[in-house]
């Protein structure tokens, strides 16, 4: 294998590592999410799963806001929270 090879082998299992534990992280979440959140159903963010755009997709739905703010609100959640 050569030297990239190598490098990308060790990025994609870096990057599944960092999934799972995000992952593991936004199950923990899912409770000061619906705090903050409360038009959002458990079932909705469960399913949501922590990414990003399926959150915006939902605040801007049901809250009513520009895409811009509902991604500035989601970014601000998750950083708040080291996800």
């Amino acid at each position: 294998m050569t030297r990239t090879g190598v490098r990308r082998v060790i990025r994609d299992a870096m990057s599944q590592s960092e999934t799972h534990q995000f992952k593991s992280k936004w199950k923990l979440q899912i409770g000061p999410a619906r705090i903050a959140w409360a038009r959002l159903t458990e079932d909705e963010l469960v399913a949501a799963d922590g990414q990003q755009d399926k959150l915006v997709d939902l605040l801007q739905e049901r809250y009513d806001l520009s895409r811009d703010e509902a991604r500035r609100r989601v970014t601000n959640f998750l950083a708040m929270r080291g996800c």
